[in-house]
């Protein structure tokens, strides 16, 4: 195989999250992409990933290099409004959550559990897909929106990190709600 139709992943890559889905924190001064300031905006990244920066690292660059836009999110898929609610995304969690009362509102108007359980597998296997994109988007936007403040690169990597990163407290709260409604659903009378 000549390198050139050669898989992209099989070369040697650079470890960096794609230049694409970061704005360049150098300044508009700056000699190149390649300048000092690209290395303070994959650490201003970083900063807003939080722990397993390196995986969405990967997975967005994965993401990029074979032109996808989504890939497999496998805690996303099993955790939900769980894993949305510690990487600090909000609305995505509290949809979830209505979704599973939906789905319990259902049960109690006699709906089949086997539709119910391939619409929850269903719905399962969407947001593991789509949530590293979506997770994507969310640092994009958060990125477009800091870089127009023209802040120094150090301030703007504090800022970064104060809107991304996760919360271990609100996931257990949702965690906590989630189980918590699903109980309740359960023990409601449900027709025979």
């Amino acid at each position: 195989m000549h390198a050139s139709t050669a898989d992209p992943l099989l070369q040697s890559p650079p470890s960096a999250i794609p230049a694409a889905a970061i704005p360049s924190a150098a300044p508009p001064s700056a000699a190149s992409p390649n300048a000092a300031g690209e290395d303070v905006a994959i650490d201003a990244a970083r900063a807003f990933l939080g722990p397993h920066a390196s995986y969405y690292d990967e997975s967005w660059r994965v993401m990029n290099w074979r032109g996808r836009r989504t890939s497999w999110n496998r805690h996303a898929a099993l955790f939900g409004p769980v894993w949305f609610a510690y990487r600090r995304m909000l609305v995505p969690a509290v949809l979830l959550l209505a979704w599973v009362h939906g789905l319990l509102t259902l049960y109690r108007m006699g709906w089949s559990v086997t539709v119910l359980a391939g619409l929850q597998v269903t719905m399962m296997i969407a947001v593991g897909w789509f949530a590293n994109a979506l997770y994507l988007h969310r640092f994009q936007r958060i990125a477009a929106r800091l870089a127009r403040l023209r802040a120094p690169p150090l301030e703007r990597e504090g800022r970064f990190a104060a809107r991304g990163g996760v919360s271990p407290l609100l996931a257990a709260a949702v965690g906590a709600a989630l189980i918590a409604g699903i109980l309740l659903g359960l023990t409601l009378d449900r027709p025979v």
